[in-house]
């Protein structure tokens, strides 16, 4: 599924549920800018919290090249959001939420 929330970013984000209190699942997705036309995969600093109260759960920075960012070890009863940062300055902060975490096959 992607989602757009500004002309400047844009998230692959993938989710899926099992039992309640699994420690086996997983958030992942993808960072990108978009120049002129193009969507260009861009490094950036992503935060993972749980929806419910906003704990902070996590931080990793997407690949510089693809893009991609992946939490693991989630708990699956829980509903997550990520924001990602511009540490360059040229734009907002974004967010997507209502992720539940996948399960690994």
């Amino acid at each position: 599924m992607d989602m757009i929330w500004e002309p400047f970013f844009c998230y692959e984000l993938r989710g899926g549920r099992t039992p309640l209190g699994a420690q086996s699942g997983l958030i992942y997705g993808t960072v990108q800018a978009q120049q002129g036309e193009l969507l260009q995969h861009v490094w950036r600093r992503v935060c993972l919290f749980i929806q419910r109260d906003g704990v902070f759960v996590a931080e990793t920075w997407s690949d510089k090249t693809t893009g991609t960012y992946r939490f693991e070890r989630l708990d699956n009863a829980e509903t997550y959001f990520v924001i990602a940062f511009d540490h360059t300055g040229m734009h907002r902060a974004v967010a997507a939420n209502d992720l539940v975490p996948e399960v690994p096959a």
